[in-house]
């Protein structure tokens, strides 16, 4: 009995740590509906896709009906940041995104200028 008392606290801790590693683990995997605001063709909407795993993900944007594929797609599954770069009417655009649950929040750069965005899983 005295064992069983002594150990219920070190099982409780390693139940918790191990529910809060779950939490902990951010997965871009989906579809999301995205709006880009303040572009100079006014307020965009698309779709960020996200599939594969890590190290191997296929992203694509599609705004304005094209089809942009992300390079470069660096994925945070601790913290949740996205970043990556893809090409827009012959323009390189950088972004770089923060995933809470399903929503993300982010800004997209080109020529010098910074465009908020943000989307919702599907």
């Amino acid at each position: 009995m005295h064992i069983m008392k002594s150990t219920l606290p070190f099982i409780l801790v390693v139940l918790l740590f191990g529910c809060t590693a779950t939490r902990l683990s951010v997965n871009p995997m989906g579809e999301w509906a995205v709006t880009v605001s303040n572009t100079p063709y006014g307020e965009m909407t698309g779709v960020y896709t996200v599939a594969g795993k890590p190290k191997s993900w296929d992203v694509v944007f599609l705004i304005q009906g094209d089809r942009l594929s992300v390079s470069n797609f660096i994925h945070d599954g601790k913290t949740g940041k996205a970043t990556g770069n893809f090409y827009f009417q012959g323009n390189a655009v950088s972004f770089e995104s923060q995933q809470n649950g399903d929503e993300i929040v982010g800004t997209m750069s080109a020529g010098g200028m910074d465009f908020p965005f943000k989307g919702k899983k599907k």
